[in-house]
């Protein structure tokens, strides 16, 4: 649940920062983020991969969502670049 929880539970950016960084001191050379459920924002995405990319370069990081067909465009792009790049300005 890399962008909320559906449940109730407790949801911040640093509980993910903690899990990716468990996951890389494990060894793990790729992380797919993960948003099954539709409560990823382009606003959270750009957020996450911003705080997370520059720490783990050696890492793979990718993404993968649900989303609906009039909003999937803004969770991917930023004017003409994909949201991975857009975020390391």
């Amino acid at each position: 649940m890399a962008f909320g929880n559906p449940y109730g539970d407790d949801w911040n950016i640093a509980l993910v920062m903690d899990c990716i960084e468990k996951l890389a001191n494990s060894g793990v050379q790729t992380i797919t983020l993960s948003d099954t459920i539709g409560l990823a924002t382009a606003t959270s995405i750009r957020e996450i991969f911003k705080t997370i990319m520059p720490l783990y370069p050696d890492i793979e990081i990718g993404l993968h969502i649900h989303t609906h067909q009039y909003n999937w465009r803004e969770k991917l792009m930023r004017p003409g670049k994909p949201a991975a790049e857009a975020t390391t300005e």
